[in-house]
Protein backbone atom coordinates (compact mmCIF):
# COMPACT_ATOMS: atom_id res chain seq x y z
CA UNK A 1 0.00 0.00 0.00
CA UNK A 2 2.89 2.22 0.96
CA UNK A 3 4.85 1.75 -2.82
CA UNK A 4 1.12 2.82 -4.18
CA UNK A 5 1.24 5.91 -2.07
CA UNK A 6 4.74 7.10 -2.97
CA UNK A 7 3.97 6.71 -6.76
CA UNK A 8 0.58 8.37 -6.20
CA UNK A 9 2.05 10.96 -4.88
CA UNK A 10 4.75 11.11 -6.86
CA UNK A 11 2.70 11.79 -10.01
CA UNK A 12 0.94 14.46 -8.00
CA UNK A 13 3.99 16.55 -8.52
CA UNK A 14 4.77 15.95 -4.89
CA UNK A 15 9.02 16.80 -3.89
CA UNK A 16 10.94 13.54 -2.70
CA UNK A 17 11.23 15.70 0.57
CA UNK A 18 7.75 15.84 1.05
CA UNK A 19 6.72 12.28 0.45
CA UNK A 20 9.39 11.11 3.02
CA UNK A 21 8.04 13.10 5.63
CA UNK A 22 4.63 12.23 5.17
CA UNK A 23 5.08 8.42 4.94
CA UNK A 24 8.27 8.54 7.43
CA UNK A 25 10.30 6.66 4.65
CA UNK A 26 14.28 7.31 3.56
CA UNK A 27 14.80 8.61 0.33
CA UNK A 28 16.49 6.10 -1.05
CA UNK A 29 12.87 4.30 -0.61
CA UNK A 30 11.01 6.50 -2.56
CA UNK A 31 13.20 6.58 -5.81
CA UNK A 32 13.71 2.69 -5.46
CA UNK A 33 9.83 2.63 -5.49
CA UNK A 34 9.60 5.52 -8.21
CA UNK A 35 12.27 3.56 -10.67
CA UNK A 36 10.88 0.51 -10.30
CA UNK A 37 7.37 1.67 -11.06
CA UNK A 38 9.02 3.47 -14.56
CA UNK A 39 10.77 0.08 -15.15
CA UNK A 40 8.17 -2.43 -14.21
CA UNK A 41 4.86 -0.73 -13.97
CA UNK A 42 2.07 -1.90 -11.81
CA UNK A 43 4.36 -5.17 -11.13
CA UNK A 44 6.43 -3.30 -8.87
CA UNK A 45 3.78 -2.30 -6.56
CA UNK A 46 3.39 -5.83 -5.85
CA UNK A 47 4.61 -7.08 -2.03
CA UNK A 48 8.13 -8.51 -1.88
CA UNK A 49 7.40 -11.14 0.81
CA UNK A 50 8.53 -14.66 0.21
CA UNK A 51 6.58 -18.05 1.38
CA UNK A 52 8.58 -20.45 3.59
CA UNK A 53 9.87 -23.58 2.33
CA UNK A 54 7.59 -25.09 5.23
CA UNK A 55 4.58 -23.16 6.36
CA UNK A 56 4.57 -25.15 9.73
CA UNK A 57 4.98 -22.71 12.70
CA UNK A 58 7.86 -25.67 14.47
CA UNK A 59 9.88 -25.45 11.36
CA UNK A 60 11.14 -21.64 12.19
CA UNK A 61 12.23 -23.22 15.50
CA UNK A 62 13.75 -26.06 14.90
CA UNK A 63 11.13 -28.17 17.18
CA UNK A 64 9.48 -30.70 16.33
CA UNK A 65 5.76 -32.54 17.59
CA UNK A 66 5.73 -34.40 20.67
CA UNK A 67 3.86 -37.56 20.09
CA UNK A 68 1.21 -38.70 22.07
CA UNK A 69 2.27 -40.60 25.49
Amino acid sequence: MRRAIVVLMSGQGQAVRDITSLLQVSADYVRDVIHGFNERGFDALDPKWTPLANSSPLASTGRTQRSEV
